[in-house]
Parts: structure tokens; C-alpha cells; sequence
């Protein structure tokens, strides 16, 4: 019984001294305490019908600005770093229109998740995407072709991020630190359509 204590002992104190020895791995671990976060930087610019929608129709389609938050790991002095970025949920719809809390990059989770990214040496990006469809139409092939219609001008936005974040790296001097060739795209709920 001595031997198999004194085995097991020894066992967990080796495994004990593994773990204490153990690096933390980039990618993997949190290997860094805190991000720097760059608001409102505009990715984008086109046509939002939600201006249409929120008046009822007395204010035509225009264009609007299309915003991200980029998080990067604080203190960083790698560069080229993979970039994920996250587009939120919120059906297409502005928050409390959509009858939900969600709908926008400052979303309580789009916010964690890139902050989580961020520490582990990643760049994060929480994006906004245009907004608005039809889901009051008593017209089911209305409600139908304006919800494709969102989740396409939603891919068109994620396709203008994507080109937006290249071009940093191409044109701007890298201000992110980015791999433009490792970039991740998703999502929650219709962020990840």
C-alpha cells in the first residue's frame, strides 16, 4: 500500500511540475491580459434600405456607413497575425425592432467573443452589416424575397470586410498587424448566414 502512495505521489507531483513548466501557446491560451479595441472604423459604404423601413416608406433607400470594432491583443509586437472575423445576430433588424436585444457589433457576446480572441493573439473584428427587410408584409412572397434580399446585402458586407482588412495590408502600411491570407468569417444566428 506504501508503494502505491508513495507511486502516486510521485506521479502527481510530476505531472504538478508538467503543468507549472507548461508555456502557454499563441492561438491556444490567453497570452495576453488585456486588448486595445479601434471603434466605429468604416469598412464600408452603400445603399441600406432601413431608412425606408424606419419611416414607413417617406424616406427613400441612402447610403450609410458600414462600421467595425477591430480588438487586437495589447502589447503585441507580432504582425501578421490571423484575423476572425464575427458579424452579429438580430434577424436582419435593429435591436428593439427586432425584438430582441441583439443586432448590433457591440452585441454582449460579439464583444466577449473578440475580446477572447484578441487575448489568445488574434485580431478580432465585430462587424455590422446592413439591415431591413419586410417581416410585417401580409404578402408571404414579400416577406420571403426581402429576407433573401437582407442575407445577400449581409454576404455582400462580409465580402467588403474581407476586402476592406486586404487592403489595409496592401495599401494602408498593416495598421492591424494581419495575415490577409488567414482570415476567418462567422457568425451568430443571421451574422452566421
Amino acid at each position: 500500500m506504501k508503494k502505491v502512495l508513495r507511486n502516486f505521489i510521485a506521479f502527481t507531483l510530476i505531472i504538478s511540475a508538467i503543468s507549472a513548466n507548461a508555456q502557454q501557446m499563441r492561438y491556444l491560451d490567453d497570452v495576453f491580459s488585456s486588448v486595445t479595441v479601434t471603434s466605429d472604423v468604416q469598412f464600408a459604404e452603400n445603399i441600406s434600405i432601413l431608412p425606408a423601413i424606419l419611416s414607413g416608406g417617406a424616406n427613400p433607400p441612402s447610403l450609410m456607413p458600414i462600421l467595425c470594432d477591430i480588438y487586437e491583443p495589447t502589447g503585441d509586437s507580432v504582425i501578421n497575425r490571423p484575423v476572425v472575423i464575427l458579424a452579429h445576430t438580430g434577424s436582419f433588424l435593429p435591436q428593439v425592432i427586432n425584438g430582441q436585444p441583439t443586432g448590433d457589433k457591440t452585441d454582449f457576446s460579439i464583444v466577449e467573443q473578440c475580446t477572447r480572441w484578441a487575448k489568445k493573439g488574434y485580431v478580432a473584428v465585430a462587424m455590422n452589416n446592413r439591415l431591413g427587410w419586410n417581416p410585417t408584409s401580409t404578402d408571404q412572397d414579400v416577406r420571403t424575397s426581402t429576407l433573401i434580399q437582407a442575407a445577400y446585402r449581409g454576404i455582400q458586407d462580409a465580402k467588403a470586410m474581407v476586402r476592406f482588412l486586404r487592403k489595409t495590408e496592401d495599401l494602408d502600411g498593416n495598421p492591424y498587424g494581419i495575415d490577409p491570407n488567414k482570415i476567418a468569417l462567422g457568425g451568430q444566428g443571421t451574422g452566421g448566414y
